[in-house]
């Protein structure tokens, strides 16, 4: 049964990636957005259904922001700490509803998120103070989760304080862009707390500083103004049209109405106390952007659990890349190519003429069912012998795609990559001749460690304990699948021993790039060249790489890749891999890789071989 290699999280971040520029990296507990890169705590290797469902939906709703967020025009709110709060919630509902349509499935992902949030409020109802009591019942009700509402023990009494204000938020989803959210949230502040602003228009030109918005947020405002009363102000409004002036002077009018001096009642008086404390207890109330991040973190430790050997979880991605490999010296390329030219023309011609013999049709005979072989009727009618029929076997085609990953650690020095660059270069001529798409690639880790040690020695031990990955991991591309070896081969001469090596999740990269452009029922292989153990410079966690190095390899397999490991002067990869060579003599490696790719391809069964 197919087991994906990495979660949606990091299906979705790849997809994003190409198609939006959306970066999305796994970073601690952070849950945020800067606008182009998407933050989401770092997620374990064993982490819950339930703990990845949440992190999908609040990924969808950072997707969101990025898309179709006008930061500028949300930024405007933050002078005021209230009208913050209510520009965040009707953006929020806005964007959900915005990815909901670009994406339907989308839905089905917040929804879960909120009902989490929903659920975990319930479980301490009664804990929570009155104030953030009401803010979540009106976050519910603008998201469109009304019918939650009643399982709430005083919903219905907390709905009630919000009677004023209900037609805006059923209208928060709906409206169209960042700048009708900051005027719902205006216009929310307006009827909640009259005094929060001075009168006149004035103070909206440091929400709207050009006139195409100062026009557009007034007449936001005036249409929320005319739906929030009994019609006639929508009817005046229609009559006047929309010209500059008419919306100036009918602006004014609306805001010496808002901020007479008509007495107070008691509900707005009750209102405006119950603002007055609000204002503080919204800093902690949990779908404001920094507490939601606070409850990731807290989703996170729940479902994390004790450290062992056996857990893996990076602190951060933000580092993680993947790089393209420069040009390299294309008559060292044919130097090489020449080196290994007789032994790949050797190989593939053997392999070519054994699949060109494979390749035809054959016939079975002897068979219990099929065609019916008229030359073996009289033994059945004889004998009773039921074997007369026969089967014509289709020819086998060579339907495979590779990948070679090397170790790029500071170990590979000297011989061992020399003899890995020849090796690669083989490789690549034997899959070039027989048609077999390929690429190649190389692991290591960032080359500042020091920002490994830093990011370790500034942990509490709390933290040191659930994370046990510090290094930044880094792909380097030296083929990829569409290009082509002749032109791009050079590229292999750059193939350069660095720093530490992180087996585990270079293998992962490796089989989902496998699994991304391979066709359906198509064979894949992924050979990997590695001189040790995985190892990164903060040694304590070297238990915790193999073990992680050892589920990944059961994934491989649940996934049908073949993954052969060929250890350089080492025995180790015979604790991971399925199937794995190991030679102590690196000038070996050339010759032994394409005798494991023969084997492979001719289907034979022996597990592993020592030279």
């Amino acid at each position: 049964m197919f087991q994906p290699i990495y979660s949606p999280l990091e299906k979705l971040g790849r997809i994003l990636g190409e198609a939006y520029d959306i970066q999305v990296v796994h970073v601690g507990d952070e849950c945020k957005t800067d606008g182009r890169t998407i933050y989401l705590p770092a997620v374990p290797e064993d982490a819950p259904k339930e703990f990845i469902e949440t992190l999908e939906g609040k990924l969808d709703h950072e997707v969101g922001h990025v898309l179709d967020t006008d930061w500028h025009v949300i930024m405007r709110s933050y002078d005021h700490d209230l009208l913050k709060q209510w520009t965040n919630v009707c953006e929020d509902a806005r964007i959900e509803k915005y990815m909901t349509n670009l994406w339907p499935g989308c839905r089905a992902n917040l929804e879960f998120l909120q009902r989490f949030l929903f659920d975990r409020d319930l479980e301490g109802w009664g804990d929570i103070d009155r104030d953030n009591q009401l803010f979540k019942v009106a976050i519910l009700y603008c998201k469109g989760y009304r019918d939650w509402i009643p399982e709430i023990p005083n919903g219905s009494e907390l709905l009630e304080h919000w009677e004023d204000i209900l037609p805006a938020l059923e209208k928060a989803a709906e409206q169209p862009d960042s700048l009708h959210c900051l005027a719902l949230a205006v216009w929310i502040m307006d009827t909640l707390h009259p005094g929060w602003r001075p009168k006149g228009m004035e103070p909206l030109k440091s929400l709207a500083p050009t006139e195409a918005e100062l026009k557009a947020l007034m007449e936001a405002l005036l249409e929320m103004e005319g739906k929030g009363t009994e019609g006639e102000e929508g009817e005046e409004f229609e009559e006047h049209g929309s010209s500059g002036e008419i919306l100036r002077t009918r602006m004014e009018e609306y805001e010496e109405e808002k901020h007479g001096e008509a007495e107070e009642g008691p509900r707005q008086s009750r209102k405006r106390g119950m603002l007055k404390k609000l204002g503080k207890a919204l800093e902690g109330c949990a779908e404001s952007g920094e507490a939601l991040s606070k409850i990731a973190g807290e989703m996170y430790h729940h479902t994390r659990g004790k450290k062992g050997e056996d857990s893996y979880t990076p602190y951060t991605t933000e580092g993680d890349k993947i790089v393209h490999v420069e040009d390299g010296d294309m008559a060292w390329f044919q130097s090489i190519r020449g080196e290994v030219a007789e032994v790949s023309s050797v190989m593939t011609r053997r392999l070519r003429m054994d699949l060109t013999v494979r390749g035809y049709a054959r016939t079975e005979y002897e068979k219990t069912w099929g065609k019916l072989d008229t030359r073996r009727l009289s033994r059945f009618l004889v004998t009773g012998n039921a074997r007369c029929f026969k089967q014509v076997k289709k020819g086998e085609k060579l339907d495979v795609i590779a990948s070679l990953l090397v170790d790029l650690s500071g170990s590979m020095r000297m011989g061992k990559i020399q003899e890995a660059r020849k090796a690669a270069v083989l490789f690549g001529e034997f899959c070039d001749q027989l048609g077999i798409p390929f690429e190649v690639l190389g692991f290591t880790t960032g080359p500042f460690q020091q920002a490994a040690h830093k990011r370790w020695n500034e942990a509490d031990a709390a933290t040191r304990d659930r994370f046990t990955r510090w290094d930044d991991l880094v792909i380097y591309l030296f083929k990829e699948f569409h290009e082509s070896w002749k032109r791009v081969g050079h590229r292999i001469q750059n193939m350069q021993a660095m720093y530490h090596n992180l087996d585990a999740e270079s293998v992962q990269v490796a089989a989902q790039r496998l699994l991304h452009t391979s066709k359906p029922n198509q064979r894949k292989v992924l050979f990997v060249f590695s001189d040790g153990m995985p190892e990164q410079s903060i040694g304590r966690y070297s238990e915790n790489q193999k073990a992680h190095l050892k589920k990944t390899m059961d994934k491989l397999e649940a996934s049908e890749i073949e993954a052969i490991g060929i250890g350089i002067q080492t025995d180790a990869p015979k604790h991971y891999y399925p199937k794995w060579v190991s030679i102590s003599d690196p000038s070996k490696l050339a010759g032994t890789q394409m005798e494991k790719l023969r084997e492979l391809f001719q289907d034979k069964k022996k597990d592993r071989f020592r030279m």
